[in-house]
């Protein structure tokens, strides 16, 4: 069989929890056989790219277009013609879809008109959501079964496409032919809450292999494995990302302190210098690393006595739950 796996991001450039569950399937799926590829594909950013690059045993082609056209976030050409040649180099069985957000709803059509089967893992809500994340400006969260079509107070530091007539007919109709496969109860339930038909759902589970450990690259990494004591290590995976808990960290802190005066903070993924500066006023408990690749994350984890999972929306599955259990 051959599966030619679509995303619009992959290590080493920005690695999420998606991009982490990408690998691993791609992984899983290479050591029962199966040929598997992967094209990643986005429209979001400064130069165009066109390169192949292999990552652990895994073929990646890496496609990037810049200067996202009007409409782009909904439907990029560029994208759909670029799926199409992969079709036509790669003649995949299956075409697997771990997120749109990127990558507009091109692929959806690319594999239509190829009569190729999709899957569609869904590690988000973008499909009902102008912002991915069912969030509004101050917070709260949106029920999707009553901003169908009416969306406006949204949350737009990222993704922002509500000014679309009929948006969820369109969407559905677009992705009609993907089944779709969350890891999560709960993003089926707000699919269905949608208006998405409950049958093109299947409940998957994320899955990781119980790989040993490899030797972390990131110096400050190094330097905390070598230097392990007896103080208790706290790490926070989200940076400064205000939608990954950030500033309920920063808010958090002060009393984590106070009960354990010689907790050992570690701040690990995208930060901007204010939010830096913010965590290093409580140094030397706080330290602060930036991104950290995701291989070295479960290295860091596996020295943490307690990991830090903030959630302020609707999160699907979170991988950081799954690599502190490893």
């Amino acid at each position: 069989m051959r599966v030619l796996t679509i995303t619009p991001s992959f290590p080493p450039d920005y690695t999420g929890g998606a991009e982490v569950s990408c690998y691993h399937t791609c992984r899983g799926l290479i050591s029962q056989g199966v040929h598997c590829t992967i094209l990643s594909v986005s429209n979001r950013h400064p130069k165009r790219t066109d390169k192949w690059y292999d990552l652990d045993g895994i073929h990646v082609h890496k496609v990037r277009f810049p200067t996202q056209l009007p409409g782009g976030d909904i439907f990029d050409p560029r994208i759909y013609d670029a799926v199409r040649r992969e079709i036509d180099t790669q003649r995949p069985d299956v075409i697997h879809l771990h997120n749109a957000s990127g990558a507009s709803l091109a692929p959806y059509a690319a594999a239509r008109k190829a009569h190729i089967p999709m899957v569609n893992t869904l590690h988000d809500h973008w499909l009902l959501c102008p912002n991915n994340m069912l969030l509004q400006r101050d917070y709260s969260v949106c029920d999707p079964g009553l901003y169908a079509d009416r969306c406006g107070n949204c949350y737009r530091q990222f993704d922002y496409w509500a000014a679309v007539p009929n948006r969820r007919q369109l969407f559905a109709h677009m992705t009609r032919d993907a089944l779709f496969t969350p890891p999560s109860q709960a993003l089926i339930d707000l699919h269905v809450r949608g208006g998405y038909a409950p049958e093109r759902f299947r409940l998957l589970r994320l899955g990781f292999a119980e790989e040993k450990l490899s030797e972390p690259v990131h110096p400050a990494v190094r330097r905390l494995q070598s230097r392990r004591d007896s103080a208790p290590m706290v790490v926070f995976g989200g940076g400064g990302v205000d939608v990954k808990g950030g500033r309920v960290v920063l808010t958090a802190i002060p009393g984590i302190l106070e009960k354990t005066p010689d907790a050992r903070i570690i701040i690990a993924g995208g930060i901007t210098p204010d939010m830096t500066a913010a965590y290093r006023q409580y140094s030397p408990n706080v330290e602060v690393l930036g991104r950290v690749p995701f291989t070295d994350m479960r290295a860091l984890l596996a020295m943490a006595d307690l990991t830090l999972m903030v959630s302020v929306w609707l999160e699907n599955s979170p991988v950081t739950i799954f690599e502190s259990h490893q």
